[in-house]
Order: C-alpha cells, then sequence, then structure tokens
C-alpha cells in the first residue's frame, strides 16, 4: 500500500512540475505559444497551487440505487530546476456512499552527495503521519530535471491552441487566454508522443500496451478534454492552467461501470444506467517571484522507512497497470 502511494505521490509531483503589453488581437496563438516555448526555458523556480474536484452520481433506476461521490485535492508546490529540488503539501478527501475520509500528505525532494535524488513522501489518513524514502539515481534526475520547467518538449505534440478575444485577468496580471478542447483519440495522440519524448523517466512496461489503448478508445469515445492555458502578456509564462470535461457524454462509461458492477436484468441485459458529473477539473496557478527554500525536518529523515530505488517502484506501478488491464 505504502508503494503505491509512494508512486502515485511521484507521479502526481512530476505532472505538476511539467506544464509552467499587446492586445491580444494584435498576436496569434502560434505566436504567443512559441514565445511561451522560448521563455519558460528561463525559469529557475517556481512555486504553484493545484486544486481539483470530481463530483459525480450514478444512478441506476431498476434497482432503485444511487451511488453519489466526490472528491477534492489542494496541493502547494514549490521547486528548484538547478540543483533539482522539490517539496510538496497537500490535503485530499472524498465521500462514496456515506463513507469518506481525509488524507495529508507530504512529500520533499532533494539532492544527494552522490548525485542521486533522496525523495520523503509522508501520508497521514488520519493516524499520524508515516514516511517513507526512495532513491531517484543520477541519469533518472538528469532526465527529470530535463523534463521539469523545459517547454520544449511540449513544442512538437499534436495540440493546438485557439487565442481568446481579449486578454484576461489573473491575480493582477494581463494575460493571453490559450484554449484548446481535446477528445479522447487526441488525449492518446498527446501521451504518446509525450511518453516517447521522456524517453526512459517512464518505464517500458508502465504504459497499456496498443489494444488496451485501443479499447480505452473505444470505451470513452463521448470524453472531452477542454484546455485553458493563461498566459504572461509580458513575460509569457503560464500563469493558469485549467482542464475540466464539461461536453462531455458519459453514457458509454457509465454503462462500462455498471457492467463491471453486475447490474443487469434477469435476461443477462444492463440496466438503465445513468451517469452524471456534475464537476470536474484540475487547476493550477503558477509564482514565480516567491523565493524557494526546501528543508526537511529531521523527524522526517529519522522515521522514514527505506522503499528502495525509483526503479523498484517503477515495477510497482507497472504491477499495478497489469492488474487492471487484466479486470477488463
Amino acid at each position: 500500500m505504502k508503494k503505491t502511494l509512494f508512486g502515485a505521490a511521484l507521479a502526481a509531483c512530476l505532472s505538476a512540475g511539467m506544464v509552467m503589453g499587446t492586445f491580444a488581437g494584435e498576436m496569434t496563438a502560434e505566436e504567443v505559444f512559441q514565445n511561451y516555448i522560448e521563455t519558460s526555458g528561463t525559469v529557475e523556480q517556481v512555486s504553484s497551487h493545484v486544486d481539483a474536484k470530481i463530483d459525480a452520481q450514478l444512478s441506476v433506476p431498476d434497482a432503485q440505487m444511487t451511488l453519489g461521490g466526490n472528491g477534492s485535492m489542494e496541493m502547494d508546490v514549490a521547486a528548484v530546476l538547478d540543483p533539482l529540488t522539490m517539496k510538496a503539501v497537500g490535503t485530499m478527501s472524498g465521500q462514496m456512499m456515506d463513507q469518506g475520509g481525509e488524507a495529508n500528505m507530504e512529500m520533499y525532494m532533494v539532492p544527494d552527495e552522490d548525485g542521486s535524488l533522496k525523495m520523503y513522501v509522508g501520508v497521514d489518513m488520519g493516524e499520524g503521519m508515516e514516511y517513507g524514502v526512495s532513491t531517484i539515481e543520477p541519469e533518472v534526475m538528469e532526465q527529470i530535471k530535463g523534463m521539469m520547467g523545459n517547454a520544449d518538449m511540449f513544442a512538437d505534440l499534436p495540440i493546438s491552441f485557439e487565442l481568446a478575444d481579449g486578454t484576461v485577468e489573473v491575480n493582477g496580471t494581463e494575460c493571453y487566454e490559450l484554449v484548446s478542447t481535446l477528445g479522447i483519440e487526441d488525449i492518446i495522440n498527446i501521451v504518446n508522443a509525450a511518453v516517447e519524448k521522456a524517453g526512459d523517466v517512464i518505464p517500458e512496461g508502465t504504459m497499456p500496451d496498443e489494444e488496451t489503448m485501443a479499447m480505452v478508445t473505444s470505451l470513452l469515445g463521448g470524453l472531452k478534454l477542454n484546455v485553458e492555458m493563461d498566459v504572461d502578456a509580458e513575460s509569457y509564462l503560464p500563469i493558469r492552467l485549467y482542464m475540466d470535461m464539461a461536453g462531455s457524454d458519459w453514457v458509454t462509461l457509465g454503462a462500462m461501470i455498471g457492467g463491471m458492477m453486475g447490474l443487469t436484468n434477469e435476461d443477462g441485459s444492463l440496466m438503465s444506467i445513468s451517469l452524471d458529473v456534475n464537476d470536474l477539473y484540475l487547476e493550477y496557478l503558477y509564482d514565480y517571484s516567491t523565493p524557494v527554500t526546501v528543508e526537511i525536518p529531521q523527524e522526517v529523515i529519522d522515521s522514514a522507512t527505506d522503499m528502495g530505488s525509483a526503479a523498484d517502484l517503477a515495477g510497482s506501478a507497472a504491477e499495478m497497470v497489469g492488474e487492471v488491464e487484466s479486470e477488463f
């Protein structure tokens, strides 16, 4: 269980770290995005506040059943790119079928004397914080460092933006607003391209195979991901990234969930199922001016359980993916 939480924390933090005076009508989306690519390479440190929420309900009238669930996450992440150092503190909570809970998380990533990274992760699910420590090998650390804050890796990804009319103000900063709506095939193409660019950072076997991806494309064909990136009109650094799934068709996914739960009639046909997603979003707010310092409390170092290397954790993640695939 600890390895699962540890791997999830690493993925969440890496995902958070990898996304980093003229009137809008005078610029094109391509020009704004290219300026963003060029400017992001100069970033030495960044802080971000991450906010996410889901609120959904599954209704099965034939079984007189209604299952509601919601969850939320807030996390503050701060990173220095050279030497790669990071701190993240967050809270996750959720509720389903009158059962719920809250978990607090801490993560510290600091360079070690031998060129590797030490990553400490603590999780508190109501019984006190328990810490684990893992080592990220020097070669993997260099690849991660090359990805974080390096917008060049996004330059050739199969995604196109449109530039909204006018500018928007985010925390007092005038911004260009880049928007895009992606279907499930677009998302898979982007993921595949990003994995290829990431190289060995994502170990072999972690990602689903082509057959599984084709099945996912078929099952989730009605989903849409709406992306909004607000870019500072002067510095061209991203100030806000917002994603939601408004406008998605959840019928097929609802039927799939119903099938997995065995919600069938006496003749074997699937019961009428309605999946309503009332809210589902992920938001990042970025700050480049606040100095970033990361200090690991001594009690964290003293109490952390050794979780092995990043390769060990990646192996556990691959096993998890295999287990999920076998369910289908």
